[in-house]
């Protein structure tokens, strides 16, 4: 019995890995028939890079801080793409001067499985990423997904429509604080005060 059970635990181990542990860590991309079965619950976005590649739609769930947040996006390729480009996916939120990174992933489609290398003109591509914000905001906050394809370190020109995009396009989501603020007993009012039964002042 113990040889059996000795013998079996490798095997569970290994098939644990294959099908549990490595899917979550690198996401499968996955070639779509075409543009048509993207769901309809994806946001068209229309980013093309450099003529060669589209950035179709992406799929983004809002945040809650420091906690895993998948964003799925769809491609499609312009022409046959020779080179592996890097997607690097952004989550930035607007501040009064500048634009606020609060969390990137830098990494080739499907985690090196799927490079745009030998991609082929009109195919469609489903790939996914894991983000996780880090920013310590007291209530929701508004962020924009910022998506580039990088050659090397260098962004590779992108434009939607016909204007150039530098900052954001990729989608939007609210980030949501991990646990609501709980002002100090002081400071709270003894008979909150109603705004048209949208918001209450409570402290």
């Amino acid at each position: 019995k113990a040889s059996l059970l000795a013998s079996i635990v490798p095997v569970v181990f290994t098939l644990a890995l294959l099908f549990v542990v490595i899917p979550k860590l690198y996401p499968q991309p996955k070639r779509l028939a075409g543009p048509e079965q993207i769901p309809e619950s994806a946001q068209e976005i229309g980013i093309v890079y450099n003529n060669q590649i589209e950035l179709l739609a992406t799929e983004v769930n809002n945040f809650t801080n420091g906690q895993p947040n998948k964003i799925t996006t769809y491609w499609q390729a312009l022409t046959d793409v020779e080179k592996d480009y890097i997607v690097s996916t952004e989550l930035i939120v607007p501040m009064i001067d500048r634009w606020e990174k609060t969390a990137t992933v830098e990494t080739y489609p499907g985690r090196g499985l799927a490079p745009t290398g030998g991609w082929r003109m009109g195919e469609v591509y489903r790939d996914e990423v894991v983000l996780i914000t880090t920013m310590d905001r007291n209530g929701p906050t508004a962020a924009f997904l910022r998506v580039q394809l990088l050659d090397g370190e260098q962004a590779i020109p992108a434009s939607q429509g016909e204007q150039t995009v530098e900052t954001r396009g990729g989608g939007s989501a609210i980030i949501y604080p991990e646990k609501p603020l709980a002002p100090p007993l002081k400071a709270q009012l003894e008979t909150p005060i109603s705004f048209g039964g949208i918001f209450d002042l409570i402290a």
